[in-house]
């Protein structure tokens, strides 16, 4: 065990956005090297935002539904 705290849901999205913005400012690259992907899974308003303003990709986490697309009108449009 590590012996962290796991926090509140709110903290552990803030937590995540503090290391992903610490990440990519340590990364060195530029015109000739390219950074690593980053994927966010989100279901959560909040999450949707961060994935929206840092991920490369997103899978959205959510549960069965009748038809593919449905429930899926709130994340696209936040995501957008």
């Amino acid at each position: 065990m590590l012996q962290v705290p796991y926090g509140t849901p709110g903290e552990r999205v803030t937590q995540l956005e503090e290391v992903i913005k610490e990440v990519r400012a340590r990364q060195p690259f530029g015109e000739t090297t390219s950074r690593p992907p980053i994927l966010l899974a989100a279901a959560g308003r909040r999450m949707l935002a961060l994935a929206a303003e840092h991920a490369d990709a997103v899978a959205l986490a959510g549960g069965a539904h009748e038809r593919p697309d449905d429930g899926l009108e709130e994340p696209i449009r936040v995501l957008r």
